[in-house]
């Protein structure tokens, strides 16, 4: 937690590309021994963006959605992951945290880099170590007592 803490109060973002680096602060600032380096064009976009795939679609799109989600869940477990690690004593999910946060980044980029009308394959083993981890996590549960219904709201 002590590193989220201290990464939280340092307003630095270091955006590395290549040789060059840039300093963004929230007021706007540069460090005086870094190069700026632009990271807009100032020209708009019209509400497009590009794929990695090198794809110009609506900013919309579902694959969007999808990064935004993925990357979304992969935050929060790495909050939890954080939030296991304070203390003392490091919680037995911390690894496997870790490992849930990497097979995220492998599908994000497997997102990332899909063309329409083809297929790309994702490793079926990150599928079966977190199929074993549901079922194992599962039978450390009480069973349920009422019907679950998924609701959105």
């Amino acid at each position: 937690m002590e590193l989220i803490r201290g990464v939280w109060r340092k307003s630095t973002f270091m955006y590395k590309s290549g040789v060059q680096c840039v300093s963004l602060r929230h007021s706007g600032t540069t460090t005086s021994n870094v190069a700026e380096v632009a990271v807009f064009s100032r020209d708009g976009d019209s509400g497009l963006t590009i794929t990695d795939a090198g794809d110009t679609k609506p900013k919309d799109d579902m694959i969007f959605n999808a990064l935004g989600a993925t990357d979304e869940l992969s935050s929060y477990i790495g909050l939890a992951r954080e939030f296991a690690c304070d203390g003392k004593v490091e919680h037995p999910y911390v690894d496997k945290l870790k490992r849930v946060q990497m097979i995220l980044f492998d599908l994000s980029h497997a997102i990332s880099k899909s063309v329409p009308g083809k297929t790309r394959s994702f490793e079926s083993k990150h599928t079966k170590d977190l199929e074993e981890w549901i079922l194992e996590y599962a039978n450390q549960l009480p069973p349920p007592e009422d019907y679950i219904i998924p609701v959105i709201t």
